[in-house]
């Protein structure tokens, strides 16, 4: 997962956004609990530079996943109004 994670973080910094996208879309679905996370947080991140709407969406999702924290939840409600 931490592999994949890079190369989808590589992928982003290149600006191959459509590979970033489907990399972190791919691991936000399957990889373990942390990796899941931030590859969550980061897929909300990119998705947000071409479609803040749709991205604050995405941020939206993550902050009403009753499966992290208050603190996570507080940090995507913040990431979904910025």
């Amino acid at each position: 997962a931490s592999a994949r994670l890079e190369a989808a973080l590589k992928a982003s910094r290149e600006g191959k956004t459509d590979e970033a996208e489907k990399a972190l879309g791919a691991l936000a679905g399957e990889a373990p609990g942390g990796y899941r996370l931030l590859a969550r947080f980061r897929l909300a991140a990119e998705t947000g530079k071409g479609n803040p709407e749709e991205g604050a969406r995405v941020f939206e999702a993550i902050a009403s996943d009753p499966a992290y924290s208050g603190v996570l939840q507080d940090l995507a409600r913040l990431r979904a109004a910025m």
